[in-house]
């Protein structure tokens, strides 16, 4: 089959030069393979950068699917598709079916219409970490002849696998600390408890731990009354989408903070998309203040701009970490810093939001492994800690004072053995050293065991 991604088409909402860079990648890379995935952080415009790909196709007079799991990131893709000039149908329930060479679809929908669909030279799967899945695999096997493209913040399942079972190559665009530096993210401020929350005991299936067994434990007036008084003192009244362990769990908080006279409400998959989205809408506008959910706003939800993320839920996988806090890294229209309250020390096991990371098809590793930890042994167990009900949120700065000017996340030859001599046996600098640049929490734990530690020339 001819390559269906001659070129780019259209030229009717300008690419950033990264989106731009990145649509010539995806384009060479089909040349070499079937099956690609593009990693791109949240708020970087991925949509964008598919939708001029199918752009490309259909001026290749060749046929597209763009699938998606949820009806707002349809609706997403489909105004997407509209503002570049790209005609599309709609494989979803309540829309009549058209021939138009793209159709934009609900993964289930189309999963129940393979026999009566054409066959597509290209299909696009938004939220590719959920590629593997059985409706998206059956998918993709239906029509063996097409290119595939994949598109995610995360290219990692939430247990923290790879997907090389899914696609053949990667490309990645520029990660967070880039698209904040370039301003098309928003610089932020991370609070976070003195101590590790306590989660020993819980259990962890499939990547995470169980939605009920954190509720148990951290759905306690104690923790929702600390969150209220954080986001009082460090959000001032902006906005802010609260991150649950269960909806029960959401809807416990959005009470509570509208007992303390701030304006919120739940949010949740079983609701209406209606009232989904004027829930949204109250929350663009600032008819509310703090919308809290349990999963529904974690990935792909097209939230607002809003001024900072709390988090309630500790979280065993980075992926919904990371699509999690990319939620207020959108830029605000006053030039604002992102505040992340993370009650539950979300950063003690994932770091900082601009912790650089190298994604593989393999799975992820620090882009800091091969200076791990400048120890050698690194690793080790995790220290229980007991669980922080109240006290203060410290802030995690990535350019502390007692690091004379070095920015512990990119530290590298002697800039690192600095920051490891003025860290030695302090377990607090150590901390730091470890959520800035995403090692395990186990590295701290070594670090103090040695008395001198052994660093790499």
């Amino acid at each position: 089959m001819a390559d269906p991604l001659d070129r780019c088409g259209g030229d009717a909402v300008p690419l950033r030069d990264y989106q731009r860079d990145g649509v010539a990648q995806i384009r060479d890379a089909l040349r070499r393979v079937r099956r690609v995935v593009y990693a791109l952080p949240t708020g970087g415009g991925k949509s964008y950068v598919f939708a001029y790909v199918v752009a490309g196709a259909v001026a290749k007079k060749r046929r597209a699917l763009v699938l998606a799991h949820r009806a707002e990131i349809l609706d997403q893709i489909s105004a997407v598709l509209t503002r570049i000039g790209v005609p599309h149908g709609r494989v979803q329930p309540g829309h009549p079916a058209t021939n138009h060479p793209v159709q934009v679809g609900s993964v289930m929908t189309v999963a129940r219409r393979l026999a009566t669909l054409p066959a597509p030279d290209l299909i696009v799967v938004d939220e590719a970490h959920h590629a593997v899945a059985s409706s998206w695999a059956r998918i993709t096997e239906a029509w063996p002849g097409a290119y595939v493209l994949g598109v995610t913040a995360t290219p990692t399942r939430l247990d923290g696998r790879g997907l090389r079972d899914a696609f053949d190559e990667m490309v990645e665009g520029p990660d967070v600390r880039a698209l904040i530096d370039a301003g098309w993210l928003a610089e932020y401020s991370y609070y976070a408890p003195r101590l590790a929350v306590d989660l020993s005991g819980l259990r962890i299936v499939a990547g995470d731990y169980l939605p009920h067994d954190l509720a148990a434990r951290l759905d306690r007036p104690t923790i929702t009354g600390d969150a209220i008084a954080h986001y009082r003192r460090h959000l001032g009244g902006r906005t802010a989408i609260a991150f649950c362990c269960t909806v029960a769990h959401a809807e416990h908080v959005a009470c509570d903070f509208r007992a303390a006279g701030i304006p919120a409400a739940s949010i949740d998959g079983a609701m209406r998309p209606g009232e989904r989205a004027a829930l949204v809408e109250m929350l663009r506008c600032g008819a509310i203040r703090v919308l809290t959910s349990c999963d529904l706003i974690s990935e792909g939800f097209d939230a607002p701009a809003v001024g900072g993320a709390i988090l309630l839920r500790p979280t065993a996988s980075l992926a919904l970490h990371r699509q999690q806090i990319g939620r207020c890294l959108r830029p605000k229209g006053d030039g604002s810093r992102a505040v992340i309250l993370d009650h539950v020390g979300n950063v003690d096991r994932h770091g900082l939001p601009d912790a650089p990371l190298r994604w593989t098809l393999d799975g992820r590793r620090s882009a800091n492994a091969d200076a791990s930890d400048g120890i050698e042994g690194g690793g080790g167990g995790v220290r229980t800690q007991p669980d922080e009900i109240a006290g203060e949120l410290d802030v995690i700065d990535p350019l502390p004072a007692w690091a004379g000017g070095l920015d512990i996340r990119a530290a590298r030859g002697p800039e690192w053995r600095e920051l490891l001599r003025r860290a030695a046996g302090r377990e607090d600098r150590l901390r730091q050293i470890q959520v800035a640049r995403g090692y395990h929490p186990g590295w701290i734990w070594h670090a103090l065991s040695k008395h001198k530690p052994e660093v790499r020339a």
